[in-house]
């Protein structure tokens, strides 16, 4: 029965995770671009609930969306900078054991500089999640869930009003 919700809710999920995308990298958060490129969504509808669920399969999203409210540097593995680091191609000339020392230097300034060296009260890097929810709310992203309601209910009481009966609970 919740098929106009439902509709919506896929189409809002799109939003905002177009929205989440182009804040994550005005913010300079996409440089191998997988956090971007790993968001999902998920309408669930039960009998008495539909549930809209966003999240996104990398493991290190939520650092992200709270960078700078961490009391110590941020954690990055050597592993995943290596990858990195052969991903954008800045590894030209470097053996296996130059490229390993080079990231090493980048995971020991990360830890010690990131995020208290551009200070921790500075949340323009982070909060990607809260401020896609706030431009959706100004650009009225949410509106057509009124409609779909409507729709929704204009629906089910065509249905009732066919069938001859209505059941109401009051608890």
């Amino acid at each position: 029965m919740a098929k106009f919700i439902e509709i919506e809710l896929r189409k809002i999920a799109d939003e905002l995770v177009k929205l989440m995308q182009q804040i994550i990298i005005k913010q300079k958060h996409s440089a191998s671009g997988t956090l971007i490129n790993s968001f999902n969504y998920r309408v669930n509808v039960g009998k008495e609930i539909i549930d809209l669920n966003i999240d996104n399969s990398t493991d290190y999203w939520e650092k992200i969306d709270s960078y700078g409210s961490y009391g110590r540097g941020v954690s990055v593995e050597v592993d995943v900078i290596v990858k990195w680091l052969v991903v954008k191609r800045l590894t030209g000339g470097m053996n296996a054991n130059e490229i390993k020392r080079y990231a090493i230097n980048i995971v020991n300034e990360l830890a010690e500089e990131y995020p208290t060296k551009f200070g921790r009260g500075d949340m323009s890097r982070s909060n990607f999640v809260e401020k896609a929810d706030l431009i959706a709310q100004k650009l009225g992203v949410y509106n057509s869930l009124d409609l779909a309601l409507n729709n929704e209910m204009t629906e089910y009481l065509t249905f009732i009003k066919e069938e001859g009966v209505i059941d109401i609970f009051v608890g």
